[in-house]
């Protein structure tokens, strides 16, 4: 998906809890006409971390580089080259208690993310339960860029009626876990119970910042209703929006990673990316309940929501 001015390109995937996948390619242009074409397969906290993870959870002050994974991710978490872009203020950045509900400092760390969220050789399903996820984080404590993940996807739910979702810090330190260490592509179901919008962006204005990225990436989500309204059919121009609006979900967490050397058919001197994933609990996007679960009368907004929606194209 593609904004306005320089090399910009977005590529959205939305994973469903049934067993099929999807496979999705966009070809995009650069500012010198360079065509390049991308495929790829799919599927209460104590006041002490309240006021720790407006510090950590969003804002961050690093790249990581050098994720040569394949995209299916079928393995546990691995340590990513990490380059500061300003270096740590001191020991205490990295003292964020690592007790469950409570956030994990940033950057995510491989062996804080295999003991949270542990490959299995199973895929979990719509009827797992995880009693982690299912814990609200206070709203009034989120950092700004993990709020207006939120505040958009609960402004969309309003339109329809629908409850609210509240943040849960497991959620979120899922999505950090993913967006920092693990290849773009989606968790497959291996990880966690949980359902899960990914995105990943580069370039001026829609991707500048953590802040922008976020923005646009929920953005291009929920500008699916669109081709919802044209068709009712489940699939990679629908899923995502599908999940934001599913109506027993109750649960979201979000993270925003700033990646280098991350999008196949980007050379070196290209700006690092931004890697958005959301993780939605109970999951959304099962097949034989959509009837029950999505608004039967969609209103598609009467303007995209974003301009780096505008040239989205999909398979």
């Amino acid at each position: 998906m593609p904004g306005k001015g320089g090399n910009e390109h977005l590529q959205v995937e939305a994973k469903s809890d049934q067993n099929g996948q999807e496979e999705h390619t966009t070809t995009t242009k650069d500012k010198d006409g360079k065509e390049t074409s991308h495929t790829s397969t799919k599927q209460s906290s104590t006041s002490s971390s309240s006021s720790s993870y407006s510090h950590f959870s969003n804002v961050f002050k690093y790249v990581i580089s050098g994720n040569s994974e394949a995209s299916n991710n079928a393995a546990p978490f691995q340590n990513g080259h990490v380059q500061w872009t300003r270096s740590p203020t001191g020991a205490a950045d990295f003292a964020v208690s690592q007790a469950i509900n409570s956030p994990i400092a940033r950057p995510a760390r491989a062996e804080t993310c295999n003991r949270r969220f542990p490959f299995t050789e199973r895929q979990h399903t719509a009827d797992d339960q995880d009693s982690r996820f299912a814990q609200p984080f206070p709203a009034e404590a989120l950092d700004p860029v993990s709020k207006i993940a939120l505040d958009l996807h609960n402004v969309e739910r309003a339109r329809y009626g629908l409850h609210p979702l509240q943040w849960n810090t497991e959620l979120a330190n899922m999505a950090a876990c993913w967006a920092d260490l693990k290849a773009y592509g989606h968790s497959e179901d291996h990880f966690c119970a949980s359902g899960e919008n990914i995105a990943m962006g580069l370039g001026d204005p829609c991707y500048s910042d953590p802040m922008e990225g976020m923005k646009n990436a929920i953005y291009s989500f929920l500008d699916e209703d669109r081709d919802w309204a044209k068709t009712r059919q489940m699939g990679s121009s629908t899923g995502h929006w599908v999940q934001a609006v599913w109506k027993d979900t109750r649960f979201l967490g979000c993270a925003v990673a700033q990646r280098k050397d991350f999008m196949q058919g980007y050379n070196d001197n290209d700006q690092a990316s931004m890697y958005v994933v959301c993780e939605y609990y109970p999951p959304g996007n099962v097949l034989n309940q959509i009837r029950d679960q999505v608004p039967a009368v969609v209103r598609p907004t009467p303007q995209l929501r974003s301009s780096c929606s505008a040239n989205e194209r999909h398979s």
